[in-house]
């Protein structure tokens, strides 16, 4: 982890950031989550924790392949979103992370 702060953009280009990399009206409705953090300063563990708790709290009453299937789009966001590289690449390394533990936690389910 990094202690490396950035400052996330305000909000409307958050939004249009993020509908850069997937336009879609169901995704729509975590970007407004999202952009609510504009101008907030986060360092990596932050911008991973703003992303896994808005899609869960955002699609918590949709099928568990929504909430798979948006998360699997956190990298992507996170490129578009943070422009700072070392941020980016350490925010990526501690979701791999965490998804690997996570698997792990849940191996039964394979």
């Amino acid at each position: 982890m990094s202690d490396k702060l950035v400052v996330l953009p305000k909000e409307k280009e958050i939004l249009e950031r993020l509908a850069s990399v997937y336009d879609d009206k169901l995704a729509q409705k975590l970007y407004v989550e999202i952009a609510g953090h504009g101008g907030e300063e986060k360092v990596d563990w932050d911008v991973v924790r703003m992303f896994v708790d808005g899609i869960h709290d955002v699609y918590k009453d949709y099928p568990p392949i929504i909430r798979n299937m948006m998360l699997s789009f956190v990298p992507i966001w996170i490129d578009a979103l943070i422009k700072d590289k070392v941020v980016t690449r350490v925010a990526k390394d501690f979701l791999k992370k965490a998804e690997r533990e996570d698997r792990k936690k849940h191996q039964y389910l394979l």
